[in-house]
């Protein structure tokens, strides 16, 4: 038990940064329902003991990816299941080349994220349709057989003000062989020239885009490095959700229905729960941690 609160005090951490953003949004009627299903994320967490290793079975989490409490328990699950698909997809397409891509767009307002996430996502759809990644992409009813990504949106701060949005995409891509031209596939000065291009700007502004080649020798090494890379890809946002009320509010409203990660192709369905997987059997060294609002401390509650 000990051992778990040590190895796992940042998530007691994140529970309470849950509670915290909970309570600033239950006053408002438009968040209320929302607020109550994050104070009840992670207030039960169900673990086991097997092999000298903890690990979570349960966490009630509310899976709201922006919650902080339940953004960390997806990422552990994309991290699973990744790992639990990959092995397939590796052995089915042996010659195929990962890419690890980050594209920008202009820093916005919080009242212009909606419009900026709209943007980035078309114009995502027209690079892979334009030049050099066509000859993958561009085919009839986007039925990618032979090449894939899976694609997450991201919303930081900006370095420069506390009330500008800086939202950005990364994306997984996963091409045939016959891609390797160079090492990362593409420089990142041509990237820039076509993301531009994309984003329908002639002006070169500040924007930072970036492309590198995924690659280890060693099989089980490059599944490891993927399934932390997709991890890394789902941690939504940097902005601290408790700094300001009215900030907050806009902020989620701005993202409220939109589509916050996806995949096509051979990567499409990548971060569905594996079929061969299997639950524990046994019930041994079951420990049920359960969250006291009142302590602000997680309590060991004896399974009935």
């Amino acid at each position: 038990m000990e051992k778990f609160i040590n190895d796992n005090e940042s998530l007691i951490e994140l529970k309470l940064k849950t509670n915290a953003l909970a309570s600033l949004l239950s006053e408002e009627e438009d968040f209320y329902k929302i607020s109550g299903r994050m104070k009840e994320s992670g207030r039960f967490i169900k673990t086991s003991n097997q092999h000298n290793r903890f690990n979570i079975i349960d966490s009630a989490a509310s899976y709201i990816r922006y919650e902080p409490y339940s953004n960390r328990i997806i990422r552990r699950r994309i991290y699973a299941q990744f790992f639990n698909n990959l092995p397939d997809i590796i052995e089915q397409y042996p010659t195929h080349n990962w890419y690890f891509m980050t594209l920008t767009i202009k820093d916005c307002d919080v009242h212009q994220v909606r419009k900026s996430i709209d943007i980035l996502n078309a114009s995502f759809k027209k690079l892979l349709t334009g030049d050099k990644f066509s000859r993958y992409f561009k085919q009839n009813g986007q039925d990618y057989g032979n090449c894939g990504y899976f694609k997450a949106l991201e919303v930081s701060d900006t370095e420069y003000s506390n009330e500008m949005c800086r939202p950005h995409i990364h994306v997984l891509l996963h091409l045939s062989k016959n891609s390797t031209y160079s090492k990362n596939y593409i420089s990142n000065e041509k990237l820039k020239m076509l993301w531009l291009k994309a984003l329908d700007i002639e002006d070169n502004y500040k924007i930072t885009v970036d492309m590198q080649n995924i690659d280890f020798d060693d099989i089980h090494e490059q599944i490891i490095n993927l399934c932390n890379i997709a991890s890394y890809m789902m941690k939504h946002n940097s902005i601290d959700l408790l700094k300001d009320k009215d900030f907050t509010c806009e902020y989620l409203k701005q993202i409220r229905g939109k589509n916050l990660h996806s995949s096509a192709g051979t990567l499409k369905g990548i971060n569905k729960n594996n079929s061969n997987y299997q639950k524990p059997e046994s019930n041994d060294n079951i420990n049920i941690l359960k969250f006291n609002d009142y302590s602000l401390k997680y309590k060991l509650v004896t399974p009935s």
